[in-house]
């Protein structure tokens, strides 16, 4: 099972009993947080690369 699987499964669990609002603000916040994660990955790989470039 795929990592990304298990996380919707999670999700989908977590969030099984949410009010719409709620579950609507938790997915922009999760979405958000995500962005900014793969955002400092990417980053990072970049700065990386530069720094064994030189």
């Amino acid at each position: 099972m795929s990592l990304t699987v298990i996380v919707k499964n999670y999700l989908t669990s977590y969030t099984s009993d949410m009010e719409n609002g709620d579950y609507i603000d938790f997915m922009r916040e999760l979405a958000e947080w995500a962005t900014s994660q793969a955002d400092i990955a990417e980053y990072r790989a970049e700065n990386l690369d530069e720094f064994n470039e030189e």
